[in-house]
């Protein structure tokens, strides 16, 4: 988000140093009521919830606002009921949720574009009353969930895809309950909610999409429903208030998918809800209402390496006595941003919403960093040679964007090794140098491709 951070803090995101700035802050003086969720578009914060004010008791921004680094602002005059998602699609960005109408447009019912001043009608949103609780780009079209029996004109129950001029089903969707999540698993689109059926077939709140059926995703859940999904070190991690298999197996609210059977992360899970689930270099982001995560104490959020649980600090809480919660998380150029119900954060006031600078967290967790590695030339037109004197025939080279997102990994052949990032877009990446599995080295690179 390249106008809420200068470029000089990108420096401090993987490498180790003096400096220290993994503190959280607030956003101004937050929000009136819970954030549902943040991301990052056009160089601002959008956050979406259920919250009148933003900032201040006079700035009314109802149920969207966008924030600048320096104030919150409306959205053209927001929404009447909750917004619950964003998601960019073909250059344009999307909001969903429970809303009827937005931006004083009561035609517009679930789903909207921003253009950048108004919001534009997407093929006559869903059914009125209706909720989006998720959307994901799959297959080169949109795809919205939640609770809906239409979609424009035709009938979907719960899910629709949108091509940007039509709207299509899934299948016969799903039936009993709604849908509040979606990911994409080893090339498959994979929907969690509270529904037992799709069609005829029991599937019971986790389904697979193969491009033509969805299929239960294992023993399925009998009780509780995930609320969030997301991909890591190649298995499929599910968050929610998931209490037990169809084969009467405990998930305790954290629960992972090799590709064969679910088993409850690191046996004891998350003491209550996980509601968010966000990846950041070798980190998967936790969020939710739990104050123990795989037997470590956390105050509703933290990072898990696939075996460590790593704190953010004191992380979420509240002053009074009511059970806060994260419900959204996201990174971006080394900065997290979790929105909620909370009214602290690090010890610090913070209204529903909070930034953790991350500065150099990473390099602080037990990592061994190696100082004979070197990467020249750095700047470069792409191509960039990494040399070592401790060279392992295990170790691998991960790339990342500024987002923290893995774009690419290169294996260590030999103690010079060159990769080509050429094709990527200018600006700055990160890297990270794992052996066996541990990393010994990181830091920053600089594509100034032509």
């Amino acid at each position: 988000m390249n106008s809420l951070r200068p470029i000089l803090f990108l420096t401090l995101i993987f490498l180790s140093g003096k400096f220290s700035a993994q503190v959280w802050s607030p956003l101004g003086g937050g929000l009136s009521g819970p954030a549902n969720v943040v991301t990052v578009h056009d160089g601002k914060l959008f956050v979406g919830g259920y919250f009148q004010t933003a900032g201040n008791s006079t700035n009314y921004v109802s149920n969207v606002a966008q924030w600048n680094d320096t104030t919150w602002s409306d959205l053209h005059g927001g929404a009447d009921y909750p917004v619950n998602a964003f998601c960019e699609y073909n250059g344009d960005f999307y909001a969903g949720g429970r809303f009827t109408g937005i931006g004083g447009n009561f035609v517009m019912p679930g789903i909207s574009i921003w253009n950048g001043t108004t919001w534009d009608s997407v093929g006559g949103g869903i059914t009125p009353g209706g909720w989006i609780d998720a959307m994901i780009v799959y297959n080169g079209k949109l795809i919205v969930a939640g609770s809906f029996s239409q979609a424009g004109s035709i009938a979907a129950n719960d899910i629709a895809a949108w091509d940007g001029n039509n709207w299509s089903t899934l299948g016969n969707g799903f039936h009993h309950g709604h849908v509040s999540c979606l990911e994409i698993f080893n090339g498959e689109l994979y929907a969690g909610g509270s529904f037992d059926s799709c069609g005829t077939s029991v599937i019971q709140r986790i389904a697979k999409w193969d491009g033509t059926s969805w299929s239960q995703v294992g023993e399925g859940f009998l009780y509780g429903m995930p609320l969030s999904l997301k991909t890591f070190q190649g298995k499929l991690y599910a968050g929610g208030s998931m209490f037990v298999t169809t084969g009467f197996h405990p998930m305790h609210n954290f629960a992972v998918w090799d590709g064969t059977a679910w088993n409850a992360v690191e046996v004891s899970g998350a003491d209550n809800l996980v509601n968010t689930l966000f990846v950041y270099g070798n980190y998967l982001l936790v969020g939710g209402s739990f104050s123990q995560l795989c037997g470590a104490p956390v105050n509703c959020i933290a990072a898990w390496d696939g075996t460590t649980v790593f704190p953010l600090g004191t992380g979420i809480s509240f002053s009074i006595n009511t059970t806060p919660f994260v419900s959204s998380i996201y990174v971006d150029e080394g900065v997290l941003y979790a929105g909620g119900y909370f009214d602290r954060a690090g010890g610090d006031t913070a209204n529903n919403i909070a930034r953790w600078d991350f500065g150099n967290w990473m390099s602080e967790q037990n990592i061994s960093v190696q100082e004979n590695i070197s990467v020249y030339p750095n700047p470069s037109n792409g191509i960039f040679t990494f040399h070592t004197n401790d060279f392992s025939h295990e170790s691998t080279i991960d790339i990342y964007n500024s987002h923290g997102e893995k774009i690419n990994s290169f294996p260590m052949k030999n103690e010079v090794q060159t990769i080509d990032l050429s094709r990527e877009a200018q600006g700055i990446y990160f890297y990270q140098i794992l052996d066996n599995g541990k990393i010994v080295s990181q830091g920053k690179i600089i594509c100034a491709n032509q």
